[in-house]
């Protein structure tokens, strides 16, 4: 069968003719087969696959086109019907959705708001205690001056506390010291006078009648000695 375009006669570079594809794709359409290159080629024997896909898609827009009939009435009537109820439970999910947005919205923007509220009123009084902070603060500032100078005075009469206990220190060392030295001369004069009191009864024995303090020539060590002690 040839078709009627098929004047001038287009040769691919492997031999295969536009009427040879046409031909074979028009036999395999009217067996109700599928029309495609491997088919083609099939039919054919050969032909490259570059060279049947271009006559193929010549030869598919040339296949001529049947309108469909027009629908019933009533199937277009059911159908229009159809659709409308379709569109009316689309739009009114559609409002449904937008009415939930909306009010999820003026919930958010609500909840948005009275947080915006708080943190304002927080602010404030944030701001308050800041003032009434920084009005104790002046407020205790002379307090405070005064206070310092009070504890400077203190540590200088501590420091001179500090001082005179050195010293006090010092003499009560020396006082010490000083008392020691005269414990231990006055032992010593004890001991001497120890040994004058032990010798003078033997010096009146061998001469009676006279005292060693009678003696010109001795001098009272027993009275000198108790009155040194005394002194003590």
């Amino acid at each position: 069968m040839n078709h009627p375009l098929n004047t001038g006669v287009l040769m691919s570079r492997t031999g295969i003719t536009q009427d040879q594809v046409f031909a074979a794709a028009q036999a395999l359409a009217d067996r109700a087969q599928p029309v495609t290159v491997q088919a083609l080629r099939e039919a054919l024997g050969h032909g490259s696959f570059t060279t049947l896909s271009q006559h193929l898609r010549a030869w598919k827009s040339h296949i001529p086109t049947h309108p469909l009939p027009p629908l019933p009435p009533e199937i277009e009537a059911a159908a229009h019907q159809a659709l409308a109820r379709v569109w009316t439970a689309a739009s009114e999910l559609a409002q449904q959705e937008v009415q939930a947005v909306r009010s999820a919205a003026h919930t958010q923007i609500a909840e948005s708001q009275t947080q915006a509220q708080e943190t304002l009123q927080e602010i404030a009084r944030l701001e308050r205690t800041v003032q009434d902070q920084e009005g104790r603060i002046a407020t205790l500032q002379p307090a405070l001056a005064t206070a310092e100078t009070h504890l400077a005075a203190h540590a200088a009469k501590i420091t001179q506390l500090e001082a005179r206990i050195a010293e006090l220190k010092a003499e009560l060392e020396a006082a010490q010291l000083h008392n020691d030295q005269r414990a231990e001369e006055c032992g010593r004069l004890r001991g001497e006078l120890a040994v004058y009191a032990a010798l003078a009864p033997s010096d009146q024995t061998k001469k009676p009648g006279r005292s060693p303090s009678a003696r010109p020539d001795l001098p009272n060590t027993h009275t000198q000695g108790a009155k040194t002690i005394d002194g003590l």
